[in-house]
C-alpha cells in the first residue's frame, strides 16, 4: 500500500475524512497520460492540451449564448423591442376604442364597413336603386339582425317621428325627415351620408335650407 494511503484514524484534532485507495483504472489511467505528456513534450508540442482545453471552452461559452437567444425568447436587440412597443400601442389603442365605443349611444351595427359603403350597398340590394329618405337609412344602419333595435335607437327613432309630426306653427312649413333627422341623430358622418348637411347652422326650423328642401 502507498504511504499515506492507510485506511487508519488520522490523528486527534484532525478530519475523520478517510481517503479511499486508488482505483486500478485510474492508476492505468494517470500512466496513460503521463505518457502521452512525455511523448507530447519530445515532439516540441507542449501547449496544444491547453489549447484544446480553451477552445471548448470558449466554444461551449459560445454555444450557450446562441441556444439562449433561440429558446429562451429572451432577445434584447432593437428589433424585438421595436416589437414589444408595437404590441404596447395596439393595446392602447384597443382599450381607448373601446372606451369611445362605450360613449357612443346611437351604435351602429354595420360592422367594420363605412357608412358610405353601407349606404351603396343599401341602396342597390335593398331601395333597387331609390333614393331612401334618411330615417330608413338610419333604421337599417342602426338594425342588428339578431336583436333588432336597441333601447336607445327606439328612443332616437321616437323622437325623430314626434319631430316629423309635431304641428308647424302659423307661417311655418312642416318640419322635414331630414331636419327631424338632424336634430335627433348628432353623427357627422351619416348625417352626410344621409345628404343632410352637417353644419346646422345650413339648416333652419323652418325648413328654409335650400339643402333641406332639395332633398
Amino acid at each position: 500500500m502507498a504511504p499515506g494511503r492507510g485506511r487508519g484514524r488520522k490523528p486527534s484534532g484532525t478530519s475523520n475524512f478517510v481517503e479511499a485507495p486508488i482505483t486500478e483504472y485510474e492508476r492505468s489511467r494517470n500512466k496513460e497520460i503521463m505518457k502521452n505528456n512525455r511523448e507530447l513534450e519530445m515532439l516540441g508540442i507542449k501547449t496544444l492540451v491547453p489549447i484544446v482545453n480553451n477552445t471548448s471552452v470558449k466554444r461551449k461559452g459560445e454555444d450557450h449564448k446562441v441556444s439562449r437567444s433561440l429558446y429562451t425568447g429572451q432577445e434584447s436587440g432593437p428589433e424585438s423591442e421595436d416589437c414589444e412597443g408595437e404590441e404596447v400601442i395596439s393595446k392602447d389603442k384597443c382599450l381607448k376604442n373601446q372606451k369611445n365605443r362605450e360613449k357612443v349611444l346611437l351604435q351602429h351595427c354595420i360592422g367594420s364597413q363605412c357608412y358610405i359603403a353601407q349606404a351603396h350597398v343599401v341602396k342597390r340590394e335593398k331601395y333597387k336603386d331609390v333614393e331612401p329618405i334618411a330615417i330608413d337609412l338610419f333604421k337599417d344602419f342602426h338594425c342588428s339582425k339578431n336583436k333588432g333595435f336597441n333601447d336607445p335607437i327606439k328612443k332616437a327613432i321616437a323622437d325623430i317621428e314626434a319631430i316629423m309630426v309635431k304641428p308647424a306653427q302659423d307661417g311655418e312649413q312642416p318640419m322635414s325627415v331630414n331636419h327631424a333627422v338632424s336634430e335627433v341623430v348628432k353623427s357627422t358622418a351619416f348625417l352626410q351620408v344621409a345628404g343632410i348637411q352637417s353644419n346646422s347652422n345650413n339648416i333652419s326650423k323652418g325648413g328654409t335650407s335650400s339643402k333641406v328642401q332639395e332633398l
